[in-house]
């Protein structure tokens, strides 16, 4: 009876480890991810006359950089399906819807808007000054990157000359290691504005997560597991003096106790598991968040299997066998 009791509340102790961790690893990829699609890690170039383009590419050689787009340049053009209103037609490059909207130019298409200015409009073909009849629209899903741009119709344009708007995408993990580079890297242009598209500081998340009080919940689990799996072999001590009196030595005793501790375990651990492997799906987790609980499940495992170790050499010790044979 005690050993059921004993299996039921390590693999609570477990389970509520890796819960605890699992739920801490969702909460910081939603941020993660919620800074990431708001603009994090973007910063925009712009100067005065432009930046060269050159320059503006070789921004892409920095490390931790991962993508670089460029606006060329924006023109107000009225449209044969909105009379009276301008519309901002953006000269970008692929690389700059990759990172706004993630998607790809469509070649089959002249112009790119949002779903929003397609509502607006009422149609999916337009027309603008220079065209010889309305082209068909490509549409895309607005972002929170793409805020403020529901009004612009986007075309693919490659050139030579001077861009407007020099986008540059950072990886998370390097942000404060780049950002700084970029001033020296655009020391040349005298009129240089950096502007970061969004103020979230993914630094700020990184640091709350690496300084979070539930990664070392497992070290206490697996100190309290091993003393509970250590109190299931002291309560049957006399079982192993009795052991004793069979014929058995003390290593052979000994060597009893640390199988019993470790199918004990083995029993909490395999059912802590089971119902993680139950709960993840309902609670939202991701294959991140679920090998963040696994982990911890296994390193409680461990150490509660140490420390029952330790306590096992001490309980069938010499001396505690003596003391086992005076209270029989």
């Amino acid at each position: 009876m005690v050993s059921t009791y004993s299996k039921i509340l390590l693999s609570s102790i477990l389970f509520g480890v890796c819960l605890t961790e699992s739920l801490a690893a969702r909460t910081y990829r939603t941020e993660i991810e919620v800074a990431i699609s708001s603009g994090a890690g973007i910063v925009v170039a712009r100067a005065d006359g432009g930046i060269d383009n050159e320059l503006c590419k070789r921004t892409e050689n920095i490390s931790g950089v991962e993508t670089v787009g460029m606006l060329y340049k924006k023109e107000s053009l009225p449209s044969n399906k909105a009379p009276g209103t301008l519309l901002t037609v953006s000269k970008v490059d692929g690389n700059f819807m990759l990172i706004v909207f993630e998607k790809h130019f469509d070649p089959a298409t002249k112009y790119t808007v949002t779903e929003e200015l397609i509502k607006e409009i009422g149609e999916t073909k337009i027309k603008f000054p220079g065209d010889r009849e309305p082209q068909a629209l490509n549409r895309v899903t607005s972002t929170p990157i793409s805020e403020g741009m529901n009004r612009w119709v986007f075309q693919e344009y490659r050139s030579t000359s001077d861009v407007a708007e020099c986008w540059i995408k950072i990886s998370p993990a390097m942000q404060t290691k780049v950002i700084p580079l970029l001033s020296s890297f655009f020391h040349e242009i005298e009129s240089l504005s950096l502007e970061k598209v969004s103020d979230t500081d993914i630094e700020s998340i990184e640091k709350r997560w690496s300084q979070r009080q539930s990664q070392y919940y497992w070290v206490a689990a697996g100190v309290l597991t091993g003393l509970i799996a250590s109190l299931c072999i002291f309560i049957r001590r006399h079982e192993f003096f009795l052991y004793m009196t069979l014929g058995f030595r003390r290593h052979e005793s000994t060597i009893v106790a640390v199988i019993e501790i470790f199918l004990i375990q083995l029993f909490a651990l395999i059912l802590a598991f089971s119902i993680l492997s139950a709960v993840s799906p309902l609670m939202g987790f991701v294959f991140y968040d679920f090998a963040i609980g696994v982990t911890n499940i296994l390193q409680t495992f461990y150490l509660g299997i140490s420390c029952s170790l330790i306590l096992c050499f001490i309980i069938t010790s010499g001396k505690q066998l003596k003391n086992m044979k005076r209270d029989t």
